[in-house]
C-alpha cells in the first residue's frame, strides 16, 4: 500500500474517478426524485386523451379468446395489477369488446394488448405526427462525453384517456370484460399520440431527445448532464410521470439505441449487427438476399471507401430474373459484408461547424457524403448515401449523372442542408459552369439540367470542384452503391394539353437505329455516356466539342437540348419534311430536329427553294415565328379576348375581339402584327 504523495512521486495517476462520480450523480439523482423514480403508475396531468372514432364505422363486439393453461396464471396476475393500478375497470359489457393477446416479454413477463386491429383501429384515421426518423434523432442529442437513458414505465398507460374512449378500448378476457381508462398498446395511432407528448413536455431542453418511451440526454461532462437529467426529471415530476428505475442509464460513456451505439467519438453500429452481416451464409433464394440486404441498408449511412460493386446482387432481385448465383455474386457478396466493420463511425450534426457535400457518380450508382469541417481542417462524415441508377439513368450522360449525383445528395439530405450555407463538391469541372450557386443559369441547358438548376436555387451553396482522386469515399459509394432504387427518379412534367400525331413522319426508333450505324454520331454517344476524351481532334467532331455540356443521350437517339441530332442517313429525308409548306429557313430551324449545329444544307436547299424564298420576302421580321391565337374568356372584364404570341416575342397581345370566329382573329392579327391579308 502506498500513501497519496507516493501516487506524485512515482509519476503515477488516478484512474476509475469517473466512475465513483457517475455513481454519485446517479444516486443522488435517485434521492432526490424518489417519487418520479417510485413504484406506482404514473398519471400525466394534461388534457385526457380522446380518439376520434368514424361513426359511419358499425362497432364490432368480439369474444374472448381461449388462453394457454400455462400462461393463464401470469395474464390473472397481470389483469389483478392493472386493475390494482386503475387502468382496467370491470364492466358488464361495452358498444366496442377487443380480445387481448398477450406477448412475452424479455424478462418473461406478460404484457396483455388487444386486437385493436379487429375493432377500433378501422375506424381511426392514421395518426399524421411523424415517427423520427432514426439517424435523425441521433444527430439532434448532438455531440456528448457523457450520457443518459431514461425509460418511462408502462408508457403508453401513463396516458388517461376519456369516457368515450375508455369505453371503445374496452377488451374482453377469460374473466370478462374490462374498459381501459388509460392509452393503450394496440391502439394505432397511440405511438404518434405519445411522441408529440413527450416532445411537447420536454422542448427547448438542450442535449434531450424523447423516442417514445425511451429519453436521451447527453452532454460534454458529468456537471452539464446532471444539470439537464435534473431538467427532465423536473418536467416529469410536474406532469405525473413516472420512471422505471432498474432500466435508466445516467452518467455513462455510451448508449446503446435502436441497432447503434453512441459514445464521445460519434455514430456507431453495434458490434451485435456488424457480426450478423459479416457471419451472414449466402442466400439460396431472392428472399434470403432481399433480406440480408435490406439488415445491410439498415446501416447506410456508415458506407464509406470499403464498399464494393453491388450491381450484381441487385441484379438477381429483378423481376423474371432468373436465380443464378455465380462468381461475380459471390464475390460481391463477400465484398459488400465488409461495408460495415467494428471501427465505422460517424460524428454528430453541430450546428456550429460548416457543412460540406461530397457528390460522385458512376455508370451504376451515385454516392454523396455529408460532413463537417472540423477547426483542424480535416472533413468528418456525418453521413453516407448512395443508390442504384435505374434503367433509364444509366441511359444519362456522364454530365447528367454527376448533376443528378448532386441532387440526389441534397434531397437525401435537405433536414442538414436547407437554410445553411454548404459546399457541395464534384469532381465534373462542366458543372461549375452549369449548376454553379453563384453564377447565372445558362440559356441552352437541356430541360433535365434546367428542372435541377431550379431546384438548387432554394438552396444556398458554392459549388466547388476536386480532382476525382480526391473523392474517394464518394467514388467508391457511387461504384458500390446499394440496391436502392427510386420509384420516380425524374419529376413528372405537368401537361395540361398534349395535341400529337397519330403516326410521326419519322419514329425515334429509325432515328436511334440510324444513330448506332452514323460513325460520327456513335462515338460521341459512346463519349456522352462514359465520358469525353482529354482532347479531340476537329474535323467532324469539332460541332460536338463546342457543345459537349449539352448533349445527353436518350432512347438510342444523341441530343442537344430538347433537339434530336440526325444521322446523316436521315437528313435528306428530314429536309423534305422541315421545308413541307415552305416557312422558310427559320421556321425550319424551329422544328425540333438537328443537324449538327451547322445547316449548309438546309440554308442551300431554302435558298434554291423559290416559292420559300418568296416567303421570306413576304413575311415581316417579327413574323419569321410561329404565332398562336389563344380565346380567353372573362378576364379584367372583358368578356372576349384573342392572345397572340410568337416564337421571337417577349409578351402576350390581348385584343378585345367579339364575337370570337376565325375573321376576327384574322383583323385582329392584321392590325396587331401588320400581318399581309392572305
Amino acid at each position: 500500500l502506498l500513501g497519496m504523495g507516493w501516487f506524485r512521486a512515482l509519476g503515477m495517476g488516478f484512474t476509475g474517478v469517473h466512475q465513483m462520480l457517475k455513481s454519485s450523480l446517479k444516486d443522488s439523482l435517485l434521492t432526490e426524485f424518489q417519487d418520479v423514480f417510485g413504484d406506482t403508475l404514473g398519471k400525466y396531468v394534461g388534457t385526457p386523451i380522446s380518439l376520434n372514432l368514424d361513426p359511419n364505422v358499425a362497432q364490432i363486439r368480439l369474444k374472448a379468446r381461449r388462453v394457454p393453461f400455462a400462461l393463464k396464471p401470469k395474464i390473472d396476475a397481470e389483469l389483478d395489477k392493472l386493475i390494482k393500478q386503475g387502468v382496467l375497470v370491470p364492466v358488464d359489457h361495452a358498444k366496442w369488446e377487443t380480445p387481448i393477446v398477450t406477448p412475452v416479454k424479455s424478462d418473461g413477463s406478460i404484457r396483455i394488448c388487444a386486437d385493436y386491429k379487429c375493432t377500433i383501429n378501422k375506424a381511426l384515421q392514421p395518426s399524421a405526427y411523424p415517427v423520427p426518423i432514426v439517424h435523425h434523432l441521433l444527430h439532434s442529442l448532438g455531440p456528448g462525453k457523457f450520457f443518459a437513458k431514461l425509460d418511462l414505465a408502462q408508457a403508453y398507460q401513463q396516458l388517461p384517456v376519456d369516457d368515450a374512449t375508455a369505453e371503445a378500448q374496452t377488451i374482453v378476457t377469460h374473466r370478462g370484460a374490462f374498459k381501459c381508462t388509460r392509452l393503450q398498446f394496440g391502439v394505432s395511432v397511440a405511438p404518434g399520440l405519445f411522441q408529440s407528448t413527450m416532445e411537447r413536455l420536454l422542448q427547448g431542453l438542450p442535449g434531450v431527445v424523447p423516442y417514445f418511451d425511451d429519453v436521451l440526454v447527453s452532454a460534454q461532462d458529468e456537471r452539464q448532464l446532471g444539470d439537464r437529467v435534473r431538467n427532465v426529471l423536473s418536467r416529469f415530476r410536474e406532469a405525473g410521470l413516472r420512471l422505471k428505475k432498474n432500466k435508466c442509464m445516467i452518467a455513462v460513456p455510451s448508449i446503446e439505441f435502436l441497432g447503434y451505439r453512441v459514445d464521445g467519438t460519434g455514430i456507431h453500429p453495434t458490434e451485435s449487427k456488424v457480426r450478423a452481416i459479416k457471419s451472414a451464409p449466402a442466400p439460396k433464394t431472392k428472399a434470403e438476399l432481399q433480406a440480408f440486404l435490406g439488415l445491410l441498408n439498415f446501416y447506410s449511412m456508415f458506407l464509406k471507401d470499403k464498399a464494393t460493386v453491388a450491381d450484381p446482387l441487385h441484379k438477381l432481385l429483378g423481376k423474371n430474373v432468373p436465380w443464378v448465383w455465380g462468381k461475380p455474386q459471390a464475390a460481391a457478396f463477400e465484398t459488400v459484408k465488409r461495408l460495415l466493420s467494428e471501427d465505422s463511425f460517424l460524428i454528430q450534426y453541430n450546428a456550429a461547424l460548416p457543412l460540406v457535400l461530397v457528390c460522385d457518380a458512376s455508370p451504376v450508382g451515385v454516392g454523396a457524403l455529408l460532413g463537417h469541417r472540423l477547426p483542424n481542417g480535416l472533413e468528418a462524415p456525418i453521413a453516407f448515401y448512395s443508390r442504384t441508377l435505374s434503367s433509364a439513368e444509366r441511359n444519362y450522360s456522364q454530365l447528367d449523372r454527376e448533376a443528378l449525383a448532386a441532387i440526389a445528395g441534397v434531397k437525401k439530405f435537405h433536414e442538414y442542408l436547407f437554410g445553411r450555407q454548404f459546399e457541395l463538391v464534384t469532381d465534373h469541372r462542366p458543372l461549375l459552369g452549369l449548376l454553379a450557386g453563384d453564377r447565372p443559369t445558362p440559356a441552352a441547358l437541356s430541360p433535365r439540367l434546367t428542372r435541377w438548376a431550379i431546384f438548387l436555387s432554394a438552396y444556398s451553396y458554392q459549388l466547388v470542384h476536386r480532382p476525382g482522386r480526391t473523392l474517394g469515399h464518394a467514388d467508391a459509394l457511387s461504384r458500390c452503391p446499394l440496391p436502392d432504387l427510386l420509384t420516380n427518379p425524374t419529376p413528372e412534367a405537368s401537361v395540361l394539353l398534349l395535341d400529337t400525331l397519330t403516326l410521326g413522319p419519322i419514329s425515334s426508333a429509325e432515328v436511334a437505329k440510324a444513330s448506332a450505324r452514323d460513325p460520327i454520331i456513335h462515338t460521341v454517344m459512346g463519349w456522352v455516356l462514359k465520358g469525353w476524351p482529354v482532347k479531340v481532334d476537329g474535323g467532324d467532331y469539332q460541332g460536338f466539342v463546342n457543345k459537349r455540356n449539352e448533349l445527353f443521350t436518350q432512347g438510342g437517339c444523341l441530343l442537344w437540348g430538347d433537339r434530336v441530332v440526325v444521322p446523316t442517313k436521315l437528313r435528306t429525308r428530314v429536309l423534305e419534311l422541315l421545308h413541307d409548306g415552305h416557312p422558310g429557313i427559320s421556321v425550319a430551324s424551329l422544328k425540333r430536329s438537328h443537324f449538327p449545329f451547322l445547316y449548309p444544307e438546309s440554308s442551300k436547299e431554302s435558298g434554291e427553294c423559290r416559292i420559300m424564298a418568296l416567303t421570306i420576302t413576304f413575311l415581316s421580321p417579327s413574323l419569321r415565328s410561329l404565332v398562336h391565337c389563344v380565346e380567353c374568356q372573362g378576364w379584367h372584364g372583358l368578356n372576349e379576348l384573342i392572345l397572340l404570341e410568337g416564337h421571337l416575342f417577349n409578351k402576350f397581345s390581348a385584343v378585345p375581339s367579339p364575337p370570337l370566329d376565325a375573321k376576327a382573329a384574322v383583323k385582329c392579327s392584321q392590325i396587331r402584327l401588320d400581318l399581309p391579308v392572305w
